[in-house]
């Protein structure tokens, strides 16, 4: 009976140092994922037009804002979900040096010294699709509100407020537990009927497109 009770005891105190260790230990980095992001990026916009819609009785014709290219920096929040989704208010700013190119008399000319400012807020919704590497594509849509400026050289600026549309297509790269890089493709749709009141026809814009490339790098926290 003693040599029982001797190895209960002895079995007892080897067991109780490994519970203690078990309990002592530091939760990995998956455990205490919330899901929660940041992402900081920037996007290089291609060559855009922005139509003008001028009155009939204008002297003018084929007005359109044209610009060469755009950097647009912009910020996220996010959450990420089961399944592969994830959710996030984001910010993007277009800032575009344009000209205006339009037709008078039967001459087409162009004028430079533009400016178009736009400032976009968007609820995204994307979905990734895991792979057994690191690199992860998603697709993702946004849809938001979106401040635009319209400056001319001389006579002032106007101001809209538009709704806003985009698709984005990419990949990340999971570079480590807490931190992925991305790179990808952006579209971006405005509607018009900003009315520009600096022209004496006031015209107003019309919808538009501006396609990019994104990069950028996403913090789990």
């Amino acid at each position: 009976m003693t040599n029982i009770k001797a190895i209960a005891i002895t079995a007892a105190l080897l067991c109780s140092p490994l519970h203690a260790v078990a309990g002592d230990q530091e939760p990995s980095a998956k455990d205490t994922d919330n899901g929660f992001y940041a992402s900081f990026g920037v996007s290089i916009g291609f060559e855009n037009s922005v139509p003008i819609r001028v009155p009939s009785y204008s002297p003018y014709s084929n007005e359109s804002f044209e610009s060469k290219q755009t950097v647009a920096p912009n910020v996220a929040i996010g959450k990420s979900f089961s399944g592969a989704w994830r959710a996030e208010v984001e910010y993007v700013g277009y800032f575009a040096d344009t000209e205006l190119k339009a037709t008078f008399g039967g001459v087409n000319y162009k004028n430079g010294g533009y400016m178009i400012d736009t400032n976009a807020f968007f609820f995204n919704i994307f979905k990734d699709f895991p792979t057994s590497t690191k690199f992860t594509p998603y697709l993702g849509i946004g849809i938001g509100p979106a401040f635009t400026r319209y400056s001319t050289p001389a006579v002032g600026s106007e101001s809209g407020t538009l709704l806003a549309g985009q698709g984005k297509a990419g990949i990340s790269y999971s570079a480590s537990p807490k931190t992925d890089i991305y790179i990808g493709y952006r579209i971006l749709g405005l509607t018009g009927g900003t009315k520009l009141g600096f022209w004496s026809d006031k015209p107003t814009t019309e919808s538009s497109f501006q396609q990019s490339l994104d990069a950028g790098i996403r913090y789990k926290f």
